[in-house]
């Protein structure tokens, strides 16, 4: 990443900041599982943005088309690896995961983004690459800069509704119970490709000089999951939150 930042910010202007930050928040361990990761953990603030390429809290996006509503560009995401789930005892663990891919969006009002995604998604576990299939996602995004006299700096509103698909094998990777790990309670399973679930959530985010803040919650809802029959997908209706803040310690610019 910092490869690319090095490369575009020698052609274009650019916005680079660094910085440090804490964050605390719940997540279940996968989508559907009852069980949840809770922490409190320093992070490196990483902020940076050029007209073909930003790095910011959520993902690394590089544009590759671009015009007055439409925007093609390069996105990578992940998620966390799923340790010690009670339901998932005697069968192996599962790794990080990587997930990388196109999106194309539609800014329809200036307030309302439309946008489709589809990601590969790759493993790691023991130093070993796995293949874990694809996901694919559409998204209805509106984003609002609130004015208050309370707060000083920038105040925004987020809001989005969201739709996942998965292939087959990506849907296996924590669905699937195979043969030898049946159980009385947890019979085999093999997953299906179709719909992951749908989710809404909620983000607010202030800037005011070299601080920054960060709250969001979303519910997930997997009462349509294709594999809403998995002995694995114990919870149909999930909440997850977080609140982060962090210090902007150095900041470089070209250009603005």
């Amino acid at each position: 990443m910092f490869m690319a930042v090095a490369a575009n910010s020698t052609e274009s202007d650019y916005v680079l900041e660094l910085g440090v930050g804490a964050v605390a928040g719940q997540l279940p361990k996968y989508a559907g599982s009852s069980e949840d990761y809770k922490f409190v953990l320093p992070f490196p603030y990483i902020y940076y943005r050029d007209k073909r390429l930003t790095l910011d809290k959520e993902a690394v996006t590089g544009t590759l088309l671009q015009s007055a509503d439409w925007r093609l560009s390069l996105t990578a995401s992940g998620a966390l690896p799923v340790k010690k789930a009670e339901r998932r005892q005697g069968m192996p663990e599962l790794g990080w995961v990587g997930r990388a891919g196109p999106q194309l969006e539609y800014q329809f009002h200036p307030e309302w983004q439309l946008s489709w995604r589809l990601h590969k998604a790759m493993a790691i576990s023991d130093w070993k690459l796995q293949n874990v299939g694809w996901v694919g996602d559409m998204a209805l995004t509106w984003e609002k800069q609130l004015q208050t006299e309370v707060l000083p700096g920038r105040l925004a509103l987020t809001a989005q509704g969201i739709v996942s698909y998965a292939d087959r094998r990506h849907q296996g990777y924590y669905y699937d119970v195979a043969p030898q790990y049946n159980l009385a309670d947890r019979p085999a399973f093999q997953a299906k490709s179709g719909l992951l679930g749908t989710g809404v959530s909620l983000g607010l985010t202030w800037r005011h000089k070299d601080w920054w803040l960060g709250a969001y919650i979303k519910y997930s809802d997997l009462t349509h999951s294709e594999n809403i029959a998995s002995p694995l997908l114990e919870e149909q209706h999930q909440v997850n939150a977080g609140i982060a803040l962090a210090k902007v310690l150095w900041t470089n610019q070209r250009g603005r």
